[in-house]
């Protein structure tokens, strides 16, 4: 997202004497008095002919990113070509070199991404910078969800690193957001990246000119009147989306978005916060601090224990495991197999965690969990409940009613439904269900669905009208999503968890 509504990149210190607000050029990088007739300064005295381009990996408003292989370093790249065509003034050629020269600046730090080469030719200026193929945060969200707190609290630590790094070396980057956070191509390490709204500034000194994405940006950025702190609260909205999959400022339009954000008022409401510790609701709360003035720097930030090493919850669940035990209880036949489907969708170290909870629970390994061993498995998780609650929890466990639980009915009745209820996945099952594809759920493929519970047809008729809204006897795609959503709070319109977040965005970009 670009700029919002503005004329000018300076910035404004106050007089002490006065207290009036003093227009400032924007500090300029150093050594540079002025760009050249070309449009960049200097450059790394390479030529395309030293790449091959191997792929596209994304397109932008300004030009395209390709993955590129380096010929004379042997090595992988992504390779920006910027067209000259797009670079209409001096103020573009400004941006570009401005981005390039941050990017030096901030070289060296492991939660950056790195800049290689730069060059230019008669019609494209090309920026190589370090590969990440392991994709960005926001498709990671996207596909579960939301994060442990021991995962979030990893990441948080790491934007913040960064951040601090950006202040040590005077910069500000103004635009950060899930998807300028990159994974490497073990998916482990993050960096920050795409500097092309960052700027340098003085401490002291305020910035005027508004600029980020509507869904991070800071309130005083919408004023226009704000200094490096702008970045602890877009760090703030992003922590806040990794632990609860919700976003605190929303809206259906983009004006929607920004006035919400300008009112600085979100909650933690939500049943996905019950599972969140008091340790990390306090430092997404003192990172979304309104005033600017009492917001915590990067490196205050980072003495936060929850930032410590085992500071955080490895699981975003424990404390709700009952509310999902009840959830699960109250499903049809029906809704627990899609659960059950959906769940087997799960990133592959949150299978393997649950596999390995399955296997320590089921101690005579027979494959199957009895009904002592699932009583060891809450007592475990320290959690009260009577031998009725417990017998009535085995029943919806045991959704193939055989007496003994297996390891898909484990999986799916202990899965954070927030994680898994996702347009994508609540899509696959359908398609499952929907064995001949003709975009309904019949009573035939309901009983085939089912087959090892051995249901009626009046069973599975009666599963059909708990959801078929048009009395047409078949559940349709529209009546599925409404089913698998019905017991889950969606926030303006915006359905399963994170996913939300790619509608507001499309909406706001309408």
């Amino acid at each position: 997202m670009g700029c919002i509504g503005s004329k000018s990149d300076g910035t404004r210190a106050a007089n002490p004497a006065t207290g009036a607000k003093e227009n400032l050029k924007p500090p300029a990088p150093k050594n540079e008095k002025s760009v050249p007739s070309g449009v960049l300064k200097e450059d790394t005295g390479r030529n395309l002919d030293e790449y091959d381009i191997r792929k596209k990996l994304g397109e932008g408003g300004f030009g395209v990113v390709y993955e590129a292989y380096d010929k004379k370093n042997k090595n992988l790249v992504a390779l920006k070509k910027l067209p000259k065509s797009k670079i209409l003034n001096d103020k573009d050629k400004i941006a570009v070199w401005n981005e390039i020269r941050v990017m030096q600046v901030l070289g060296g730090h492991p939660h950056v991404v790195e800049i290689r080469d730069y060059f230019e030719d008669a019609e494209n200026v090309y920026v190589a910078l370090e590969l990440c193929s392991g994709g960005d945060m926001f498709n990671s969200l996207i596909k579960q969800g939301r994060y442990s707190e021991a995962d979030a609290a990893k990441r948080c630590r790491v934007m913040l690193e960064a951040i601090k790094y950006f202040n040590e070396n005077g910069v500000v980057h103004r635009d950060l957001k899930p998807e300028n956070f990159l994974f490497d191509e073990t998916g482990e390490v993050l960096k920050a990246t795409d500097f092309g709204l960052a700027t340098f500034y003085k401490q002291g000194n305020k910035l005027d000119l508004p600029c980020g994405t509507p869904l991070y940006i800071a309130p005083e950025v919408l004023r226009k009147f704000y200094d490096e702190k702008c970045d602890i609260w877009s760090t703030g909205v992003i922590t806040y989306v990794m632990l609860s999959g919700r976003l605190p400022f929303h809206g259906k339009t983009l004006q929607k978005i920004l006035d919400a954000t300008l009112a600085g008022k979100y909650d933690m409401d939500h049943p996905a916060w019950e599972a969140i510790s008091e340790s990390a609701k306090d430092i997404v709360n003192k990172m979304l601090t309104y005033d600017p003035y009492f917001r915590p720097t990067a490196a205050e930030l980072l003495e936060h224990p929850w930032l410590a090493p085992n500071g955080a919850s490895t699981s975003p669940l424990v404390q709700s495991v009952f509310e999902n035990l009840k959830t699960f209880t109250e499903m049809n036949k029906l809704k627990k197999r899609a659960i059950q489907m959906m769940a087997t969708n799960l990133p592959v170290a949150d299978i393997e965690k649950v596999k390995k909870a399955f296997e320590r629970a089921d101690e005579d390994n027979s494959g199957l969990l009895s009904l002592a061993e699932m009583r060891k498995v809450l007592d475990r998780l320290e959690l009260d409940i009577d031998e009725e609650e417990l017998q009535r929890i085995w029943s919806a466990y045991d959704v193939d009613e055989n007496g003994e639980i297996d390891y898909e009915e484990f999986l799916a009745a202990t899965t954070d439904l927030s994680r898994i209820r996702t347009l994508e996945n609540i899509k696959m099952a359908f398609a499952k269900l929907d064995r001949n594809g003709d975009g309904k759920i019949s009573v035939d493929e309901v009983m085939t669905a089912l087959e090892d519970m051995n249901i009626t047809e009046e069973a599975a008729k009666q599963m059909i009208a708990e959801s078929d809204k048009n009395n047409d006897g078949e559940i349709d795609y529209a009546e599925f999503i409404a089913m698998m959503t019905e017991d889950f709070d969606l926030a303006d319109g915006a359905k399963a968890g994170i996913g939300g977040i790619a509608a507001v965005i499309a909406d706001s970009e309408a």
